[in-house]
């Protein structure tokens, strides 16, 4: 599933509101999608997302915020997140957690697992209600 969320995807998907609901309302939430990472050697290579709006993403209010769910991982599946010194930052996702994510930053996916990584991904609309969602 990806693309953008619309009520068919919920009435099939009820979850999917349920996941959104904490953080941000169905009409602010402007894209979705539910990844998959194979076991053992998944990967997904090293990029940087353009999303559905690059140029206005962040953090700020009026801005795009890309959040990650994670709805199933294992504690060998891993994300890798380049910082603005070029470094890499190593952060193990645990199913139920929600995480902010930079989409412009390069990134990249591991799984070395026996069991598939399933993120449901999400872009949203930053307004004060979500920043006071996010700083519970």
């Amino acid at each position: 599933m990806r693309g953008e969320l619309n009520e068919e995807y919920v009435k099939r998907f009820p979850i999917i509101e349920d996941i959104i609901k904490p953080v941000t309302t169905f009409d602010d939430c402007l894209w979705l999608a539910v990844t998959k990472v194979s076991p053992k050697k998944g990967v997904v290579t090293r990029h940087s997302d353009k999303g559905i709006d690059k140029m206005n993403a962040g953090i700020q209010i009026g801005k795009t915020a890309r959040m990650h769910y994670c709805l199933q991982a294992n504690p060998q599946s891993y994300f890798e997140l380049q910082d603005l010194q070029g470094g890499t930052n190593t952060y193990h996702m645990k199913q139920g957690e929600y995480w902010y994510m930079d989409k412009r930053k390069p990134h990249a996916v591991f799984n070395k697992g026996d069991t598939f990584r399933y993120h449901m991904i999400f872009d949203m609309k930053m307004t004060q209600n979500v920043l006071n969602n996010l700083m519970i």
